[in-house]
């Protein structure tokens, strides 16, 4: 019947639903995940023990590298003027940026550019391409 479209399609053991960590790419029970209203779930991407765990990197590289006076972002050039709309987020627009599989420090970004990066999972090769097809259509 055509109900059976309609079947929960979530993966589950022993009828607990399960959801795939954006970081460690492991099945956990919901139960691993915190809260995120913005998803569609509205559980968060990633489970709580890698949040905790880059919360913590985050914390150490912070404690060694401050952010210097007058920054310009090394993507956008732009400064904290240019980034300020006028939100409490947007005081500091910059954010230390690092590699996620090494944890080394390398620089700080302003959020927008930051985000990018990470959308594209700091692949070169996936940026190349963009830059290319932006560069054939532009």
């Amino acid at each position: 019947m055509q109900l059976s479209l309609f079947e929960d399609t979530v993966p589950n053991i022993n009828d607990v639903p399960l959801k795939k960590c954006s970081c460690c790419k492991e099945l956990l029970p919901y139960t691993s995940f915190g809260r995120n209203r913005s998803k569609s779930l509205g559980l968060a991407c990633t489970c709580k023990a890698c949040l905790r765990e880059s919360n913590l990197i985050l914390k150490e590289l912070h404690s060694k590298h401050a952010l210097p006076e007058n920054y310009l972002c090394p993507i956008c050039k732009k400064d904290t003027d240019a980034l300020f709309t006028g939100s409490k987020r947007s005081k500091q627009p910059f954010r230390l940026d690092h590699d996620k599989k090494t944890g080394a420090f390398r620089g700080f970004l302003c959020d927008t550019c930051n985000t990018g990066l990470g959308k594209f999972g700091d692949n070169v090769e996936t940026l190349k391409n963009a830059v290319e097809y932006l560069d054939e259509r532009s």
